[in-house]
């Protein structure tokens, strides 16, 4: 087919090709050989890596035909340290062919698979797809391939390790990765932060940590509570061994970061800590504050048995959290204070108790 026939047709030929390679998981030969030509048609082309790379490199005839490798790649079965198969070999060559500008997206969607990529072969990995995470390196193209990386995130601390400088910089670069990115990273930070394994320590964390905006910590709040909250029934077990190590020695204790949002995270937090209830309020009440918005925190109280188990400090707990113009409080908090009331009786006569039967009252919910 000659070459200006088959540019025409080159997104319908990729599409075409990432087809086959699911249909014939034992056979290269046609996919490959499609791959190759599309590889070589867009070599030398001009491409612009920035506004929705992601976007951009999955739907392109190039990404496409790296996907169909990558998934011809997946069906033959993986093992740790078996090295690439000489039917894509060449391919993943190609792509991460420093001079092949044009196939930069087909770079950002291996990306994507840098872990599969690494634990398969992870020589091949550090010398031929590494070298585009570097900022220093690869300016251009570094942002992509983090966006790619962290469209997915997870920790595999012998990739980490190869690329520690590089995700410890990833703050630096914030603007180039965009809102979504910057949270993906940031919740992989606090996790990565909570158990640090491999060549990381505390330390390493503590100096990103230290840099983030007033923002960026309360996105890590906030990551802090979905982490608990997805621990099951090892949530004391979690909150002891690693909330508590990440907010000890980790957390920054600036009056900047006592902000609502953190408050209302803080807050949540400790709503889904089972048994550990009394210690994390006692952890974090001085960052405590009234949040505006406590439809959730009365919500993860009353649908628990905390108010009846640890009276004292969920109310301890309401009156830090609710202020007196809080226009959104729900009817969980009567029964939450007729729960209190039950479980501790001399609490009616507290004056924190007595303020929020008053917010009750004024919000027309009656008492008792």
């Amino acid at each position: 087919m000659p070459e200006a026939k088959y540019l025409e047709m080159a997104h319908g030929i990729a599409w075409w090709v990432k087809a086959i390679s699911k249909l014939n998981p034992g056979e290269s030969d046609d996919f490959v050989a499609f791959a190759e030509r599309l590889f070589d048609l867009f070599r030398e082309a001009e491409i612009e890596v920035a506004d929705d790379v992601i976007g951009r490199a999955i739907n392109h005839p190039v990404g496409l035909a790296t996907e169909a490798v990558m998934s011809w790649w997946y069906e033959q079965g993986l093992n740790d340290d078996q090295g690439l198969q000489e039917e894509v070999l060449p391919l993943f060559d190609a792509v991460c062919d420093e001079g092949a500008q044009g196939l930069r997206y087909g770079t950002v969607v291996l990306a994507g698979n840098v872990i599969t990529l690494f634990r398969v072969d992870s020589e091949w990995t550090k010398e031929k797809l590494l070298p585009f995470f570097r900022w220093d390196g690869f300016p251009e193209v570094a942002p992509a391939m983090w966006m790619s990386f962290l469209h997915s995130p997870r920790l595999y601390w012998p990739l980490l390790d190869e690329l520690k400088e590089e995700f410890l910089s990833i703050p630096n670069h914030f603007e180039a990765l965009g809102d979504t990115y910057e949270e993906q990273y940031l919740s992989l930070l606090t996790f990565a932060g909570m158990e640090p394994s491999g060549t990381f320590v505390m330390q390493d964390f503590k100096r990103v940590v230290d840099t983030l905006s007033v923002n960026a910590s309360e996105k890590i709040a906030n990551t802090l509570f979905r982490a608990l909250q997805g621990a099951g029934d090892q949530r004391k077990q979690y909150f002891e061994n690693r909330i508590s190590n990440f907010f000890q020695r980790l957390w920054p204790k600036t009056q900047d970061v006592k902000t609502p949002e953190v408050s209302k995270a803080f807050a949540q937090l400790c709503t889904v800590s089972g048994d550990a209830f009394p210690e994390a309020v006692a952890m974090l009440r001085d960052w405590f504050q009234p949040v505006g918005d406590t439809g959730l925190i009365l919500h993860l109280l009353q649908k628990s048995d905390l108010a009846q188990n640890y009276p004292a400090e969920v109310l301890d707990l309401l009156d830090l959290t609710i202020g007196n113009d809080d226009p959104w409080l729900s009817e969980d908090l009567k029964r939450l204070l007729l729960t209190i009331q039950a479980a501790n009786p001399p609490s009616a006569e507290d004056a924190r108790f007595q303020r929020l039967v008053t917010r009750v009252q004024q919000l027309g919910y009656g008492w008792p």
